[in-house]
């Protein structure tokens, strides 16, 4: 399906305590399968996500952008928290994770505070505007002056087989 012209605010959480992950984005957990699209939406949101069995991801619009899915023109602010006790942890300001054949183009993270924390089994992914990049994001940017977090990249692991070219400035 197609979002377009939407804004939402306010705060919103997910706790998984059973073997799922737990996905938390201000403007929506997942964004894919079978294509959709979200076009010229804002997110001014408090996310958090917390797993105790499994692998959480937290974005300031998505948490996970997936599966030929797009994303344009789109803004994300407030503040983003990760935590997983066992395994992986994803936190980003925009997106938590921009998977294999999805695109995010032209949006901006305006984060405040990115944090993530992950178990003993896992790595943490974070970034100031993806924690982590499979595909494509271009002609975006990340405006997280104050945040202070050690370690903290625009991307946090981008895993792109070929280099950036001259649109994908971040």
């Amino acid at each position: 399906g197609t979002i377009t012209g939407c804004t939402v605010s306010g705060s919103v959480s997910a706790f998984n305590s059973n073997s799922y992950d737990a996905f938390a984005g201000g403007f929506a957990a997942q964004n894919g399968g079978n294509g959709g699209e979200i076009t010229d939406c804002t997110a001014d949101v408090t996310v958090s996500a917390y797993s105790t069995k499994n692998t959480s991801l937290a974005g300031g619009f998505v948490a996970s952008n997936w599966s030929d899915a797009k994303i344009t023109d789109c803004t994300a602010s407030g503040s983003v928290s990760s935590v997983s006790t066992v395994h992986d942890s994803y936190a980003g300001g925009f997106a938590a994770d921009n998977d294999i054949n999805a695109e995010i183009t032209r949006s901006a993270a305006k984060s405040d505070r990115i944090t993530g924390t992950n178990g003993q089994a896992g790595k943490l992914y974070k970034g100031s505007f993806a924690g982590r990049n499979v595909n494509m994001a271009a002609d975006c940017l990340s405006d997280n002056s104050s945040v202070s977090v050690s370690g903290l990249y625009a991307i946090g692991e981008d895993l792109r087989k070929s280099p950036p070219g001259p649109s994908d400035d971040i």
